[in-house]
């Protein structure tokens, strides 16, 4: 590979991680407008957050068995692990 396919690809990735992070601060921001929302009595904003975790966490739980080499290692660095709990009476 040339040099300049080399600066390419560095480039591409670089994008990448960009847009990335972008998406995670975002996401990050609209769950922290959701959740006063939600704890003021807000039942869509409660239902937004709720719709949010479900995907989150049956996603997590897909990419853990589908790439346990991305996710093993992730998982022994942070001290909680989201699940799904129930809560219902």
């Amino acid at each position: 590979m040339s040099d300049n396919g080399k600066s390419r690809g560095k480039e591409t990735r670089l994008l990448r991680i960009e847009n990335t992070d972008r998406v995670c601060k975002e996401a990050q921001r609209t769950a922290n407008e959701l959740i006063p929302l939600a704890e003021k009595g807000e039942e869509l904003a409660a239902v937004g957050l709720i719709e949010i975790a479900a995907r989150t966490v049956g996603a997590l739980n897909s990419i853990a068995k589908a790439r346990p080499d991305l996710i093993v290692p992730l998982s022994r660095k942070t001290p909680f692990w989201p699940a799904f709990i129930s809560r219902k009476r």
